[in-house]
């Protein structure tokens, strides 16, 4: 029978949000912008206690050969937490988007105003509807002993390049002047997303008994697939010299005829454009490469880092050139708009078929005692 209890009581819990959000904002006039951060850790340590000993962690060691099968502990308490913050990243959403009142406006005054953005709005959604569906999942398979790899290295790359390319755009961009201590309070989402998705990349993947990466040769859609990955090579390096305002003639056009977004004083659309460049190149040469590898199981991971990181960056990125709150003068032409569409979701759509791909290569073996447990190089 499965274990419900973790997940049901960090939704309750999570609700605590609404009644600190309303008493911190009563009490507004007595807190000073120095002590945004100072509060925001009291009231996550305050989380994680009660967290702690509503769910005390497990009596029993763990025995399970699978080392991606852990017990309750820092990762456990961490989404919890977590998920606390999405739902208060959610009031903030209801809150700009005028369904309730008197939630964000301290916090947009003293603490981080770059969620005043288009891309700052789409941010405090995602945060809700995909990083809390990711916790709340994650808590519900280790209480249930089931294997979260790969929605743990999910998380963490999502969590990763939405802090990275949001923070680097805030303190490079016009909002570099008016950064508060509440930004402060993004550590712990930066250091917990990179330990985490580290530990699980360097622990070995458990198979199933009977099941294993199995690739004796490269196919036709693997062809396809590397094909699709050099267009988006192409792609990245493009759009990363238009966002270096690069004097090559098709980054200037690029920059001025299809996507003026990435030329945005806030820096929103060049962070993304630069991760891109240099994280996002990165990805598609290894995925390129494994495409043509015999068992290569790292694929498995990495397909997942790549696929993470383009659908977040997409849905931050290409959003808000549609936005009101962006310029009309950054929004994309009308002549170019199906073009820009379509090579942005390209992107995303390649690193999902990888992935797909990579995963449909598991299959059985034949004998019983062939493989179980394999390291990812």
């Amino acid at each position: 029978m499965s274990n419900w209890s973790g997940v049901t009581t960090t939704c309750l819990i999570s609700l605590m949000a609404w009644p600190a959000l309303k008493l911190q904002q009563r009490f507004a006039d007595r807190t000073k912008p120095d002590m945004q951060a100072f509060g925001g850790y009291a009231l996550f340590f305050t989380f994680v206690f009660l967290l702690k000993w509503l769910l005390p962690m497990d009596a029993k060691p763990k025995t399970d050969e699978n080392v991606n099968i852990i017990g309750r502990g820092v990762l456990y308490y961490t989404c919890g937490l977590f998920s606390f913050t999405s739902v208060m990243s959610f009031i903030f959403y209801l809150d700009k988007m005028g369904f309730v009142k008197g939630y964000i406006d301290m916090y947009l005054e003293s603490g981080e105003r770059y969620f005043n953005t288009s891309t700052g709005t789409l941010l405090l959604l995602w945060d809700f509807m995909v990083h809390l569906s990711l916790y709340i999942t994650i808590i519900y398979y280790i209480d249930n002993k089931k294997d979260c790899r790969n929605l743990v290295i999910y998380w963490g790359c999502t969590m990763m390049t939405s802090v990275f390319t949001l923070l680097i755009a805030a303190m490079s961009g016009s909002y570099g002047t008016e950064m508060h201590s509440g930004s402060w309070l993004n550590i712990p989402y930066v250091t917990s997303s990179i330990y985490f998705l580290l530990k699980f990349l360097t622990q070995p993947r458990y198979f199933p008994k009977y099941k294993t990466y199995c690739k004796d040769k490269p196919n036709l859609i693997d062809v396809f697939l590397a094909l699709g990955l050099a267009v988006g090579l192409i792609f990245n390096f493009v759009r990363g010299l238009s966002s270096l305002n690069s004097p090559f003639p098709l980054a200037q056009l690029y920059a001025l005829e299809y996507e003026p977004y990435i030329l945005h004083p806030t820096n929103l659309g060049r962070a993304w454009m630069l991760f891109m460049l240099f994280c996002g190149s990165f990805l598609q040469v290894v995925l390129i490469f494994g495409l043509f590898q015999t068992n290569a199981s790292w694929m498995l991971d990495w397909s997942i880092v790549y696929t993470a990181v383009t659908c977040h960056g997409v849905y931050v990125h290409l959003i808000p050139q549609f936005c009101p709150g962006v310029e009309n003068i950054y929004h994309i032409p009308v002549d170019h708009t199906a073009f820009v569409i379509a090579a942005n979701i390209f992107v995303p759509f390649v690193a999902l078929a990888t992935m797909l791909r990579s995963f449909s290569i598991v299959a059985d073996v034949k004998k019983e005692d062939d493989i179980q447990t394999y390291k990812t190089d």
